[in-house]
């Protein structure tokens, strides 16, 4: 079956004119004259420019526009000219934290960009912020490791797609910390070059595995773009939902090199990871012709252990997350037994089975058989115990809501049940707070956040929310249980009350 990914329009309804600007011009092309930066130019990655000017010229996508802002740079201020930037200039980084730094934070404080296309300061610096800070924020291992920066990275200095892709996100991450109408710009403008690559390489239908995985590569990118951004909507599930399509079509694809397996393997991760945890509530996140994300695994974790990168991304807690497909499973059967006031004993059973599978999943912790990344140290073996039991925690959370819909608050006993899970899981939280493992935390701390109840277990969350860097997903969440906070509703409890809550207010969250 072919691939179809949403078209983004680009053909507009403007006439033919001889005064347009001076790159469609040059190209033959319609211009909707719109300043001072024509949609066409905007869409393409060009500096849109008039005739009239002096000296004019229609310069690289990659140029920058005048006065860009200037970042906190760890390179000498005198040092970086905007204008005088090349391809093979250093980048510089920006600093971790507003200056906070340790062993774990250390990344390298220059990227030479080797066979990069010649980039403005405003892309060299989405590229740098990137590098020291976004890229922070994926996976729950130290840089040396982090796929991101030793495999996705220096895919991007030879592929367009990967690199407006990186620049996008490093940009959207940046606009919440610095905005302007600079940065604002430029990441719709690396954002609809990577939608138009995108098309391009899907619509050849190729049979390179290569060509496939980068295709996938770039709508989980975009999918974070949407979760780091400043904007969350729809259109950031889209892309996991045309996601699944492609990567069906990288498996299929012919034998794969071995450094293509790395890579492979890293992105079946990453997706699977994010299908899953991508709503906060059991459910249904599908449309009427696409299915919930998490309705099924796209591999089994069996066959992603077979690739050497299996872990960096979830370990320790791909038990867990193997359990959620079972709780939206569940969920989907108890809304069609409710809307005919049953309650079937199948359903009960498979409640009951997994309650029981959640209290042992994950309990060894690292260091188990199972676990693809064993711990060095106690230490690290101790926070791989305490991450596995807020999952658990929030899992129980997931089965209770799903099981029962909403009607949690009226039986004391499920109450007193879903809120021991839940104090349970705070009291562990803020230790993990200073370690990677904090980067799989926001599923949980929605979870868990929805079933508090008085002011003191509020600020916990406050607490560590507040340590995170300014995050879009971040914010949002903190403001959407706030308002159930609040709102003091019992109706508004626990996951069906964040389900409520965005029905009612006609928004939504994505999470990563």
């Amino acid at each position: 079956m072919p691939v179809k990914y949403p078209r983004q329009t680009v053909r507009l309804p403007y006439p033919r004119s001889r005064s347009g600007c001076l790159v469609c011009r040059r190209l033959h092309k319609k211009c909707d004259e719109r300043r001072p930066e024509c949609t066409r130019c905007v869409l393409k990655g060009k500096l849109c420019q008039w005739p009239g000017a002096s000296g004019q010229r229609e310069p690289d996508p990659g140029d920058a526009p005048p006065t860009p802002p200037t970042p906190d740079l760890i390179s000498h201020p005198s040092s970086h000219n905007p204008r005088r930037e090349n391809a093979s200039s250093p980048v510089p980084i920006f600093r971790h934290g507003g200056g906070r730094s340790g062993p774990r934070d250390e990344v390298p404080r220059l990227i030479t960009l080797p066979s990069c296309p010649s980039m403005g300061s405003v892309s060299s610096m989405f590229l740098a912020y990137f590098v020291a800070e976004t890229s922070r924020f994926m996976t729950t291992v130290g840089p040396e490791k982090n796929p991101f920066l030793t495999h996705l990275l220096p895919l991007a200095f030879s592929d367009e797609l990967i690199l407006y892709s990186l620049l996008a996100l490093g940009g959207a991450h940046l606009e919440r910390r610095q905005s302007s109408p600079e940065i604002k710009t430029w990441v719709c403008r690396h954002y609809g070059q990577v939608i138009c690559l995108l098309q391009g390489a899907i619509s050849r239908k190729s049979n390179e595995p290569l060509d496939w995985l980068r295709a996938l590569l770039a709508q989980i990118i975009l999918y974070l773009v949407g979760v780091f951004g400043s904007a969350q909507d729809e259109g950031a599930m889209m892309h996991i939902r045309a996601g699944r399509k492609v990567a069906r079509r990288l498996l299929s694809a012919s034998s794969k090199t071995s450094d293509l397996r790395v890579l492979c393997g890293f992105t079946f991760e990453l997706y699977t990871y994010l299908a899953l945890i991508a709503s906060p509530t059991p459910y249904n996140n599908g449309t009427e012709s696409e299915l919930d994300t998490r309705s099924s695994l796209l591999l089994s974790w069996d066959i992603l252990k077979n690739y050497a990168t299996f872990g960096l991304i979830v370990s320790p807690i791909y038990q867990s997350l193997d359990i959620i497909p079972r709780v939206i499973s569940l969920c989907i059967r108890r809304q069609a037994e409710i809307m005919f006031d049953e309650h079937s004993s199948e359903s009960w059973a498979e409640f009951v089975e997994l309650m029981t599978l959640i209290e042992t999943v994950g309990s060894s912790g690292s260091g188990s058989a199972d676990d693809p990344h064993p711990a060095t140290s106690p230490e690290e073996h101790e926070q791989s115990l305490t991450i596995a039991a807020i999952y658990r925690h929030a899992l129980a959370i997931f089965a209770y809501d799903a099981m029962w819909c909403g009607t949690i608050v009226g039986d004391e006993s499920r109450l007193a049940a879903v809120r021991e899970h839940a104090l349970s899981a705070l009291m562990l939280m803020p230790t993990l707070m200073d370690t990677p493992l904090r980067n799989v935390l926001l599923w949980p701390t929605i979870v868990i956040g929805s079933c508090l109840v008085n002011e003191a277990e509020w600020d916990v969350i406050r607490n560590i929310s507040s340590i995170r860097e300014p995050i879009s997903v971040v914010i949002k969440m903190k403001s959407m249980l706030e308002d159930l906070w609040s709102a003091n509703d019992p109706a508004l409890f626990g996951p069906y009350g964040l389900h409520k809550h965005m029905v009612s207010h006609q928004t939504t969250i994505y999470l990563a």
